[in-house]
């Protein structure tokens, strides 16, 4: 999915510019869990739903949405993907 997503890419590269979000992506795991909760708000699907569905921990996805929260982040990453969905909803019709 990632590769035919250049909007996803977009968002990854900026949150992994920002100095305080960047410090939450040092564990292995991390980015990999940025992608599944990226897919999962761009899905509509809870975390929890998503986890399961992919086969990962749902603890991993939350500590992500908590931290975007708390860096401040959260609402603008939710904001992208709506417009981005509005996009490709456009360019299919």
């Amino acid at each position: 999915m990632i590769a035919t997503s250049p909007w996803m890419l977009r968002l990854v590269e900026s949150l992994c510019s920002d100095s305080k979000f960047r410090k939450r992506l040092t564990s292995s795991g991390a980015l990999e869990s940025l992608l599944l909760l990226i897919y999962a708000m761009s899905e509509g699907l809870p975390p929890y739903r998503a986890a399961k569905r992919l086969g990962v921990s749902h603890e991993r996805l939350y500590r992500l949405r908590r931290g975007l929260e708390k860096d401040g982040l959260y609402a603008q990453v939710k904001a992208f993907i709506e417009i981005n969905a509005n996009a490709r909803k456009r360019e299919s019709a």
